[in-house]
């Protein structure tokens, strides 16, 4: 069962929202609903940019691999500052006796996820994967790769999934239990 949270309503998201050519949920927090996203002009410099941090490349309207250009302005990327300040724009919480059980063999799922994810998006990354005490939180950079996680782990290991959009914050939280 996954079910979603906006505000304060609970919406089953089974086959809702937007997707991109890949098939992937967009989760557009800031277009949609008028709110401020402080990483936006990370995300969306107006020049060529080469990010001091990760060596990722703004060039026509994207980040991506590439070479450093030489007339490129220097700056962080939206992923390496929203680390930087500790800023997570996706959380996804994991709960449960099964999910403290196959600890590790769940954060490898995940890191194999958000690796794929990252060498075709750079902006999507994990920052941190903490142990709690009711399991294990996963902090991304991109709130879309947090989907992309909580979604992965469903479809692998059912249970029970949540998913809260928080507007104020631009900020997804997703809980998994089993």
């Amino acid at each position: 069962m996954m079910v979603s949270r906006r505000g304060n309503r609970m919406l089953n998201i089974a086959g809702a929202g937007h997707r991109n050519t890949e098939g992937t949920m967009l989760i557009d927090t800031e277009s949609r609903h008028g709110h401020h996203d402080a990483y936006h002009a990370y995300a969306n410099p107006a020049a060529l940019t080469w990010c001091l941090a990760c060596g990722a490349v703004f060039e026509r309207g994207e980040w991506r691999w590439a070479e450093r250009p030489g007339e490129a302005v220097q700056a962080l990327c939206a992923a390496c500052q929203r680390t930087r300040d500790g800023r997570p724009a996706g959380l996804v919480q994991i709960d449960g006796d099964f999910a403290r059980a196959h600890r590790d063999e769940i954060v490898a799922l995940l890191q194999r996820c958000a690796d794929q994810a990252k060498a075709q998006r750079p902006q999507q990354r994990i920052m941190a994967v903490t142990d709690t005490a009711a399991g294990v939180q996963v902090a991304t950079t991109d709130s879309q790769l947090a989907h992309e996680l909580a979604r992965r782990l469903q479809q692998t290991h059912r249970g029970e999934l949540k998913l809260h959009y928080s507007d104020a914050q631009v900020l997804l939280r997703a809980q998994w239990r089993r």
